[in-house]
């Protein structure tokens, strides 16, 4: 057994999924997976409207997994249901890089932003609540 710790967030969303896990991926510069409903056993019983949507994306990223889906209802989802996503980071540059690609590309659609020189908190455009923390130690035991 390992100590290592793994982390993963599953995100909810109905119908944009694709895009919005194409823009996180452009961010973290992961490896992106999607799988549609309509390549899923027995899709075919499923409405024409439901068959393009996204039923599992796969974010890999060194230390975190972001899973999606648009398998949520626009009446089920809200901001307290979707998620809210903490990193903690060690490596300034790295803090920078990420804070820039996540608030400047999308700054029109960025909600409630709040910063200070190590920590950032926003939710962006697809209602995902983001809290970003730059540690500037690391200790380990």
């Amino acid at each position: 057994m390992t100590n290592a710790m793994f982390s993963a967030f599953h995100l909810s969303f109905h119908g944009n999924c694709r895009e919005a896990m194409q823009f996180y991926q452009s961010c973290f510069n992961g490896d992106l997976e999607i799988q549609l409903v309509e390549e899923a056993p027995h899709s075919e019983e499923l409405p024409t409207w439901m068959k393009h949507f996204v039923l599992q994306a796969i974010l890999r990223i060194p230390g975190l997994m972001l899973i999606g889906s648009d398998l949520g209802t626009p009446s089920d989802l809200n901001a307290s249901n979707r998620i809210a996503i903490h990193l903690t980071m060690y490596d300034e540059s790295y803090f920078s890089e990420i804070i820039s690609a996540l608030t400047e590309l999308q700054s029109q659609h960025i909600t409630s932003l709040y910063k200070t020189d190590n920590r950032v908190s926003f939710t962006d455009r697809y209602h995902i609540t983001w809290i970003i923390t730059l540690r500037k130690c690391y200790v380990t035991l």
